[in-house]
């Protein structure tokens, strides 16, 4: 069991507001997406500018994490008192409203179905499906790709830890709300992983490892990779899961949510979706 709250944020100026569904106990919000789960891009707002906490008699409570003129609720300056539906934060030339309390939720599986780019030139695999799950702090993605398995090309070990994707890869873009910034995790069958940090469309910052994951891979009907990580996301991060694969015969075809373009390009914002609608196929992505 988890804890969904709803809130909505948007800009002073524009009356269309964003939704926001969070499933953490408690949340920072900030500006810098490196210590703020929730990222408000405002000049205004501290790194750390407030947290959002759910409290043992099941109230939510907002705390001053060090802001520079205080945190105003509704035209006061506050710190420690509980949110009730309709109260709206303050955040620079942003506002954040809970829509409604906190309450019990289960957390099923997010479903995803992914689509081939046109330009693929493979046609092993039929379809692929990604499954988006979390139990505690680790976050399970389990990719299932249905075809023609013995087509598959899978790679032998090692690879490249920069180039895994120029084999048959799964992967993930993780971008958190408010932020240019993003990640790219790519996770290999033979076991490596690799992480990308970006500061902005293609800028890369830093490659490294990334958390520890546990990859495992099987065969039957379907060709099923399990990615189990306590990879830091949020559902209110906008995701995008992407798979490569490459057939025996030296084709290759390119997998994600949505395609823009002649060419096939997973970095494209409009292949992104907020995590907790993942699984609605007539969800906006974030521009």
């Amino acid at each position: 069991m988890v804890t969904r709250w709803v809130l909505d944020l948007r800009r002073t100026s524009d009356p269309d507001a964003q939704r926001v569904v969070l499933f953490d106990d408690t949340v920072v919000v900030g500006r810098d997406p490196r210590v703020a789960n929730l990222c408000v891009a405002s000049a205004e707002l501290s790194r750390r500018h407030a947290s959002l906490q759910l409290a043992t008699d099941g109230s939510v409570r907002v705390r001053d994490l060090g802001t520079a003129g205080g945190l105003v609720l509704d035209g006061q300056k506050v710190d420690g008192v509980p949110l009730t539906p309709g109260d709206a934060l303050e955040l620079g030339d942003w506002r954040l409203a809970l829509v409604a309390p906190p309450e019990p939720a289960s957390a099923p599986p997010i479903i995803a179905r992914l689509v081939p780019h046109p330009a693929s030139t493979s046609h092993a695999i039929d379809a692929i499906e990604v499954a988006v799950e979390r139990e505690r702090a680790t976050w399970t993605l389990r990719y299932t790709l249905h075809g023609d398995l013995d087509a598959l090309a899978l790679p032998d070990p090692p690879l490249d830890p920069l180039r895994l994707w120029e084999h048959t890869c799964f992967e993930l873009f993780a971008r958190q709300l408010g932020t240019p910034r993003y990640d790219e995790w790519n996770f290999s069958p033979t076991g490596q992983r690799t992480r990308f940090a970006f500061l902005g469309y293609r800028e890369r910052q830093d490659v490294d490892p990334g958390p520890r994951a546990t990859l495992s891979f099987e065969r039957r009907r379907a060709f099923v990779a399990t990615v189990a990580s306590p990879l830091r996301l949020a559902p209110s991060t906008f995701v995008s899961p992407c798979v490569v694969t490459r057939d025996r015969a030296g084709g290759t075809a390119f997998w994600a949510l949505e395609h823009a373009g002649d060419r096939p390009d997973f970095h494209a914002p409009s292949s992104f979706r907020q995590l907790a609608l993942l699984g609605d196929p007539g969800a906006s992505p974030d521009e």
